[in-house]
């Protein structure tokens, strides 16, 4: 053992020495160096300078440990222990690191280690790792799904993002894969997988969600030296794509069936030969036969059309090819039976140069169509016409019932002031004294039917109003609960001749006053109050005020009156509403009216937005009912009602009025009170009259000829001193 430690070291000094081996070692490239068994360094070779930038002789007695980064030193020990090889980092002489690698010679100690610059290899191997996290980070971040699988287990050794995303859970294995795919599609897959090169197919995935969608697949095998070791598989998802690409297809399907149906063919124009190519069902409609294309010149095209259609067609085809890219012109082709109306449609398509090459479209039949617009002109014109008479006959018609209104108003006006007198004349010989029995009845008739008549010509002034539109309605402050309790007072009476009950329901929501016409509202309910008593001839009469919400507008309340009466059949109600209408001619025998008082409540109602209508059904009664919405006052005092004060002494009264008739009866019944009255009659009378005397009450008059009540009342109220009252 000695011997040969002997040699060894025989050896070590021939090779660090002078001779021919020092010769060979002052050539090596790599740094090699003699290590005892400490770890330090006995001798290096001139390759130290190039290495490490330190001369030979400076790393004698030098640890190796020394000169290793200390993050490499565990490294280095293990392999001073154990021998072998190991790549590390080395001081260098300028301070910085250098990657070497150093292999130590199996005998020793010493021991000969050689120490190799590594750098390039770390750099290759860095740039190795690097590479291979670039293409792992490319393969995460695609959106197609990308796994690597193992031949022999069929595992899966890698999968991207986008698979687990797709997938969710999934065993590794190759039949969970399987189970994924579509089982009409797992043959086509199964012969991509075992062709041994690359292989590509389209199939169905199914989801984390079990939706299956159509992919691309593609395989690519992995080798090392000629050994299949696994496949790297990609799936792009088509699924949209196959759906437009079938959509298309429909549309094309479609195009073409709508193509046939509209009787459309093809036509191109080349704009280099001159010469149109038209279709079979183009030639067909050119009148051409239609049993093959055509191809006939652009200016035989031109003379096929009507003499009135060749200029506006050609200047469709230059300006189309001047820029506007559109070809679009309707025209008439002459046939031997007559002519055809054609609109053709086409598109300008230009080479690669930019410069226009032929004009392709489709000619449509548009004869039905223009044929059509004809008949509508001709219709418009009529219509026009008939509009213009349906004008002049609406214009007539509204002069007519502006003249009616007028009329009826003129005469309720003059027909109203004698049934005054009369109605005032029999009252005051009904209480005349000494009168017999049965004159005092006879009077009493004529008042009634004076009263009668009354009513009739104030229903007939009043739907005359209202349809003429000349109600205006007012918008005031009324308390709700006293316009119902009032209406059934004056009802009362003749329900109580009739031993009618009457009652009344108000919601306790209802607010305490409202806003409207209270003097409308009042003849509405007064309207449907008078039929209910009319109509009852036994049981009850009751009126209802509910609230039915409250909205931005106001305040909606349902009206209704409900009586035990005779009722109405279903199909007599839709006439009841209407003027001059009733159920049937018996009512007016039986009951009297004029079937206007409905018609007169129904256009109150809506002239103030609200609605009309009635429940009921033959000899069941019936329920009118009516619906408004009204603003809420607001809330204050509510007025006390005064006692009407009697007069204590007779008074001074001037009566102005200008009929004989009106002038007595008033003073009859001015003088039967007790009063002295003086008469005027026109207004200049009553002016000079108040200036002359001195009087507690004028009775106006408002229409008067000469000087109307209106005026002279404002002339007396300016007269100087209490006379007039003017301030």
């Amino acid at each position: 053992m000695s011997g040969a430690r002997f040699g060894w070291r025989a050896a070590l000094a021939r090779l660090f020495g002078r001779g021919a081996a020092g010769r060979v070692l002052a050539g090596c490239p790599d740094l090699v160096a003699e290590i005892d068994g400490a770890g330090r360094l006995v001798s290096a070779s001139p390759a130290s300078r190039a290495l490490t930038g330190r001369a030979p002789e400076t790393l004698r007695g030098l640890a190796l440990a020394e000169l290793v980064h200390p993050e490499d030193r565990a490294g280095v020990a293990a392999l001073l222990a154990e021998g072998g090889a190991a790549v590390h980092r080395l001081s260098h002489a300028d301070g910085r690191w250098i990657w070497v690698e150093t292999r130590l010679s199996a005998q020793g100690p010493p021991f000969i280690a050689a120490i190799r610059d590594a750098a390039a290899r770390q750099d290759a191997e860095a740039s190795l790792r690097a590479s291979r996290a670039h293409y792992r980070a490319l393969a995460d971040t695609l959106p197609q799904l990308v796994w690597m699988e193992r031949t022999d287990t069929g595992d899966t050794i890698y999968a991207n993002p986008a698979f687990e995303r797709y997938f969710g859970a999934i065993v590794p294995g190759r039949a969970a894969r399987q189970e994924r795919y579509h089982p009409e599609d797992r043959p086509r897959i199964a012969v991509a997988l075992t062709e041994g090169g690359s292989g590509e197919v389209q199939g169905r995935l199914r989801d984390r969600d079990g939706a299956y969608r159509w992919h691309q697949l593609s395989f690519q095998p992995l080798r090392k030296d000629d050994a299949l070791l696994g496949w790297l598989g990609s799936a792009l998802d088509i699924d949209e794509i196959l759906a437009a690409r079938q959509a298309l297809e429909e549309t094309g399907d479609l195009l073409r069936l709508a193509q046939e149906a509209a009787g459309a063919g093809l036509f191109d124009l080349d704009l280099v030969t001159r010469e149109v190519t038209l279709a079979p069902s183009s030639a067909r409609l050119h009148g051409l036969p239609g049993d093959r294309p055509a191809v006939i010149s652009l200016g035989a095209w031109l003379r096929r059309l009507a003499p009135g259609d060749r200029k506006p067609a050609l200047a469709a085809l230059r300006g189309a090819i001047a820029g506007g890219g559109t070809f679009d012109v309707a025209f008439r082709v002459r046939l031997p039976g007559g002519q055809r109306w054609i609109q053709a449609i086409g598109r300008l398509c230009r080479d690669r140069d930019g410069r226009p090459l032929r004009v392709t479209g489709l000619n449509l039949d548009i004869s039905a169509r223009k044929d059509a617009e004809a008949g509508l002109v001709a219709a418009k014109a009529a219509a026009e016409s008939a509009k213009a008479a349906a004008e002049a006959a609406r214009t007539a018609a509204e002069r007519a019932n502006a003249a009616k209104t007028d009329f009826l108003s003129a005469m309720s006006h003059e027909i109203r002031t004698p049934l005054n007198a009369v109605i005032g004349f029999t009252g005051l010989l009904a209480q005349a004294d000494g009168l017999e029995p049965d004159l005092r009845r006879y009077a009493g008739l004529a008042r009634a039917s004076a009263g009668g008549l009354l009513t009739l010509v104030n229903d007939i002034l009043d739907f005359s109003s209202v349809e003429a539109g000349a109600v205006a309605l007012r918008r005031e402050p009324f308390a709700i609960e006293a316009l119902a309790e009032g209406c059934l007072g004056v009802v009362g009476a003749a329900a109580a001749e009739k031993n009618l009950d009457v009652a009344s329901a108000i919601d306790a929501s209802l607010p305490r006053r409202l806003v409207g016409d209270e003097a409308r509202l009042r003849q509405i309910l007064l309207n449907l109050l008078n039929n209910a008593v009319k109509f009852t001839p036994r049981g009850s009469v009751a009126l209802s005020l509910r609230h039915e919400g409250s909205g931005r507008d106001g305040e909606r309340v349902r009206f209704s009156v409900a009586d035990t009466g005779i009722g109405i059949p279903a199909d007599k109600q839709g006439r009841l509403f209407e003027r001059f209408s009733q159920v049937d001619s018996s009512i007016r025998r039986d009951y009297g009216g004029t079937g206007l008082g409905l018609a007169i409540s129904r256009r109150l109602v809506e002239a103030m937005g609200g609605e009309i209508g009635v429940i009921s059904g033959a000899g069941r009664g019936a329920t009118f009912w009516f619906t408004l919405t009204l603003p809420r006052a607001e809330d204050q005092a509510l007025p006390e009602a005064r006692a009407a004060v009697l007069p204590s002494r007779p008074g001074r009264i001037l009566l102005v009025e200008d009929i004989e008739v009106n002038r007595e009866l008033a003073c009859l019944m001015l003088r039967k009170a007790g009063h002295h009255v003086d008469v005027a009659t026109d207004g200049f009378q009553a002016v000079r009259a108040v200036e002359g005397g001195t009087y507690d009450l004028v009775l106006m008059d408002v229409q008067m000829p000469g000087l109307d009540g209106t005026m002279a009342t404002r002339l007396i109220r300016c007269l100087p001193g209490r006379r007039g009252g003017c301030r």
